[in-house]
């Protein structure tokens, strides 16, 4: 088994102890992965590339997507993608690496949340918002803006404004106010 960049050998040990074997094409190729009894190698490849981008290293978020993970696929749990980790945790290189990767800003979870309520630091907002993240989107009957002010999210709010955002009709969060703790 080769290792071909640092992060790798992370991956390559998750697949081995899932059932699979780590097979080396030629040295400038991404590793194969060839299933062994797995009922769903693609499933392992995203689930590890979303498990990566909420805890991992940019270098095994790297690594996940060379070894064929979906930069779109939805997780078993709750329908996040590696984008929603990425942004919860505040990695701002994921979030950027997974936008040039052709990850969508607008995805929804299981619950129609979008990356942007997951933003862990402004830095990591504001990335997706210049990437396109759609802040008008509802989810359960508010914008992240009203999300926000009822969360007490005040650093969110501020930069929601900022970029022109609105607020959906359930909520009691009004522009340009401070949205109470």
């Amino acid at each position: 088994m080769t290792v071909l960049e640092d992060g790798e050998d992370k991956v390559e040990k998750y697949v081995e102890s899932t059932g699979a074997f780590v097979q080396s094409i030629e040295d400038d190729e991404p590793l194969t992965l060839a299933a062994m009894g797995m009922s769903s190698l693609s499933f392992e490849r995203n689930e590890g590339l979303i498990a990566a981008c909420r805890t991992g290293t940019l270098a095994e978020v790297k690594a996940w997507l060379r070894q064929g993970a979906d930069v779109n696929a939805k997780g078993s749990i709750g329908g996040l993608t590696g984008l929603h980790g990425a942004a919860g945790r505040g990695s701002l290189e994921a979030v950027q690496f997974l936008i040039e990767e052709g990850a969508d800003v607008n995805a929804p979870d299981t619950f129609g949340n979008t990356p942007q309520w997951f933003a862990g630091n402004p830095e990591t907002f504001e990335a997706l918002i210049d990437a396109g993240a759609d802040l008008s989107i509802m989810s359960d009957g508010e914008t992240v803006l009203d999300w926000a002010g009822r969360k007490g999210f005040d650093w969110n709010a501020k930069v929601l404004r900022c970029h022109g955002a609105k607020t959906g009709c359930s909520s009691s969060v009004e522009m340009n106010q401070t949205p109470a703790p």
